[in-house]
């Protein structure tokens, strides 16, 4: 059973989809290519997300920047600000172990470039689709 505090945590979580949907329906009806860099930690938001972008009937990738756990604690140390701590990164990692997309990248060792190459390289060859329009 949900506390007070999960429940209000995962009512907000939904507000911030709901909103990431939104705003992207914005953009992509004005042509414009949009990213949500975020962390989709179950199927269910994946989902979400997906559906509720289909209406504007562009192709839809999902990608997830997976460091290795370490690597993650180590850059959240390393942070001056939104320090998540370990038990937090622990339990995202714990969500994100229910399920796999498609497309994953261990970036612990790559540079924000190399990420960026491997991540269009996903792209351009249809590994990271998750929809398409008539698919």
């Amino acid at each position: 059973l949900a506390t007070g505090r999960e429940r209000e945590w995962r009512h907000q979580k939904h507000l911030a989809l709901q909103n990431a949907v939104s705003v992207s329906l914005n953009f992509l009806h004005e042509r414009i290519g949009v990213i949500l860099d975020d962390v989709v930690s179950t199927e269910e938001d994946l989902t979400f997300l997906v559906e509720g972008l289909q209406p504007s009937g562009v192709p839809i990738h999902h990608i997830r920047l997976l460091p290795s756990p370490a690597t993650a604690l180590l850059r959240d140390s390393g942070r001056k600000d939104s320090r998540a701590g370990a038990a937090r990164i622990a339990a995202v990692y714990a969500e994100l172990s229910e399920w796999q997309p498609a497309a994953v990248i261990d970036n612990s060792d790559l540079s924000p470039a190399e990420a960026a190459d491997r991540l269009q390289m996903l792209t351009t060859t249809g590994q990271s689709l998750v929809w398409a329009p008539g698919a």
